[in-house]
């Protein structure tokens, strides 16, 4: 019977270069990980950038007036305020009163408010919980520069994204 086991001490040596090998891995893995999750976050940060250029710059060309101000009150913080005129599907032209604010509770949300002229109320849907800042300035009478920037914190790093175009009222 040529049976034989290991002994005490091949496990342990196995054990410890088992060991060894899983203590320089694990810093690649949780390094990758991390990187993983910096990079998903960039992504989310660029998908939103997109959107919310997307929708300034759509409304921008609709304006026929737009007014820059920095007013609050107690829900808001206005930045911008644009009388958009749109054809309806009756063909008559409907005035809708189109303003992005900041959230005064929480400042990092983009709020986009529309509100039609004789009517009280608003629809005020939020499209961003990333902002940084975004400053919106006039070049000519009819040219706005539109400069954004969205940041998230992922494993207490700040991941951020910064961008800027230019939009022509029509």
């Amino acid at each position: 019977h040529d049976m034989r086991g290991m002994t005490l001490l091949e496990v342990l040596v196995t054990m410890g270069v088992l060991s060894l090998v899983l203590a320089l891995l694990l810093p690649m893995y949780s390094a990758s990980y991390e990187t993983i999750r910096s990079r998903d976050a960039l992504m989310t940060l660029i998908h939103e950038s997109d959107q919310v250029m997307n929708m300034i710059g759509s409304d921008v060309r609709k304006a026929r007036e737009i007014l820059l101000h920095n007013s609050s009150d107690m829900e808001h913080v206005l930045l911008v305020t644009m009388k958009v005129s749109q054809i309806a599907p009756d063909s008559s032209l409907k005035e809708r009163i189109i303003s992005y604010a900041l959230d005064a509770q929480r400042p990092n949300r983009l709020l986009r408010i529309v509100q039609q002229p004789g009517n009280e109320t608003s629809i005020s849907t939020e499209i961003s919980r990333n902002l940084e800042s975004l400053h919106i300035t006039s070049r000519t009478q009819t040219l706005f520069t539109v400069q954004l920037m969205l940041q998230q914190t992922v494993a207490g790093k700040k991941v951020s994204l910064q961008t800027a175009s230019s939009y022509a009222m029509r």
